[in-house]
């Protein structure tokens, strides 16, 4: 990584334009201290919608530190950033202060690979290694894992705040699930409440959650589709592939790509409601066999399996009725009379019942407390930070009390925080990072600032 550590501007430039492209991978690259194994291959990415970036390294390693945002990049496999200048800024003035000493010299520039360091193998794969050994290993890639529930729902529940009732659900879920020796189709599950309440939020925690709790051979993967890009009958052919004979034949399906690379994906389908009825129809034998048929050409058979995926749909449809109706239930309130309630009231909304009635569990989000929105905006202060480089310590209450006034009266809950967050303390942050400052204060008076955490003396 010390190429990008010393990279110049023109270098990171070139850089950032062709991960706008797809993704760019280094092989052999030297990880930071606390890292095992010492070298691993690492990737950029740049979504050209939203310019957020993502750094990427393979799976499998292991850190020994106490940072915890590179304990979550080597762990999740994954760090995103607001854009590739803040991932830029990570790698340079957070990342390089963990490094063993050694060779500093200055790489001015690197060549950026035109298909991802992909290296032709003019070797067959039986004269490479012994294929009968590699099967009887790959075989255990199916045993059931046992992790204990209350786990899960901790680790959950550090991630996703007010919605502890949800949570404990679900990890019960996912638990059972896991424990499956022979699953007969994928765990499912719909994510119900107002917007904002942590509904996406959730599908992505558990997937951090599996990615540290399990072994490294079960890990699960996790694939977002944003059902109002699926609202036309053309669109299904993103999800499983065109049939021979059409456009698109041959180009691949996001769906059944991710699903064929790791069966053990957790797929979130946000905003299910608005998905065409050809969506509903393409998940049905999925939800009910395990198997997704697909128009690409996957396989022999073109069947996908996944007994082993957990699909989540996330809705807000219908939320505020089937919360004031739960409400008037008294407390505590069963799964069997939460599952009962959504189901009628998500059929009545038009919701197609086939969807509904496989779906195994119903997690119903509540309305986020004052308290709750407080917890969230100042992790969201200590987010935006990291992503500068700069580790927040403590934050003056006045400064979290003026972000949720400058917020109130807005429904959509926690998910704009960050972009806020950044808003107001971006300018901080960065002078903050500039100044070589590590550990800070945010403070309110007598003007918006931050200090070095161990003294007195204002950044």
């Amino acid at each position: 990584m010390r190429q990008f550590i010393n990279g110049s501007d023109e270098a990171f430039k070139d850089l950032e334009e062709k991960a706008k492209r797809g993704c760019v991978t280094f092989s052999d690259q030297e990880m930071p201290q606390g890292v095992s194994p010492s070298r691993a291959r690492v990737g950029f990415e740049v979504d050209p919608a939203t310019q957020k970036a993502t750094l990427l390294v393979e799976h499998g390693g292991q850190y020994t530190g106490r940072e915890t945002d590179i304990r979550q990049w080597i762990e999740i496999g994954a760090c995103q950033f607001q854009n590739f200048a803040a991932l830029k800024e990570w790698l340079q003035h957070r990342l390089s202060n963990y490094f063993t000493s050694g060779d500093q010299t200055e790489t001015q520039g690197w060549e950026v690979p035109g298909n991802g360091n992909v290296e032709s193998v003019s070797r067959s794969a039986d004269e490479l290694t012994d294929l009968s050994k590699v099967n009887s290993d790959v075989a255990g890639l199916n045993r059931p894992t046992y992790i204990n529930a209350m786990q899960i729902a901790e680790s959950l529940q550090e991630r996703v705040r007010g919605q502890n009732s949800a949570m404990e659900v679900l990890a019960k879920k996912t638990a059972q699930h896991l424990a499956r020796r022979h699953p007969r189709r994928p765990m499912t599950g719909m994510l119900l409440g107002p917007t904002g309440t942590g509904k996406t939020l959730t599908a992505e925690s558990l997937s951090e959650v599996l990615s540290i709790l399990m072994p490294s051979r079960n890990r699960y993967g996790f694939l977002r589709l944003d059902m109002t890009e699926y609202q036309e009958r053309h669109r299904i052919s993103q999800l499983i592939g065109s049939p021979q004979g059409y456009i698109g034949y041959g180009e691949g399906a996001q769906l059944v790509d991710t699903l064929s690379a790791n069966p053990r994906t957790i797929v979130v389908f946000d905003e299910i409601e608005k998905a065409h009825p050809d969506v509903f129809r393409t998940l049905m034998n999925a939800m009910d066999a395990g198997r997704l048929s697909s128009a690409a050409r996957t396989n022999s058979d073109h069947q996908v399996d996944c007994r082993h995926a957990i699909f989540l749909f996330t809705t807000n449809l219908e939320c505020h009725p089937i919360l004031e109706e739960l409400r008037s239930k008294g407390d505590p309130i069963s799964s069997s009379i939460i599952n009962e309630v959504s189901r009628r009231r998500l059929k009545t909304k038009g919701l197609p019942p086939e969807l509904v009635g496989r779906i195994n569990t119903f997690l119903v989000f509540q309305p986020l407390s004052g308290r709750t929105r407080a917890e969230i905006m100042t992790q969201s202060i200590a987010r935006v930070g990291q992503e500068y480089g700069v580790d927040v310590v403590t934050v003056d209450p006045r400064v979290v009390n003026k972000m949720l006034q400058e917020g109130e009266g807005v429904s959509f809950g926690a998910r704009p925080d960050e972009y806020a967050v950044d808003d107001l303390l971006g300018g901080v942050f960065s002078s903050a990072a500039q100044q070589g400052l590590q550990q800070v204060e945010i403070r309110s008076e007598p003007e918006l600032a931050c200090v070095p955490a161990a003294t007195e003396e204002s950044c």
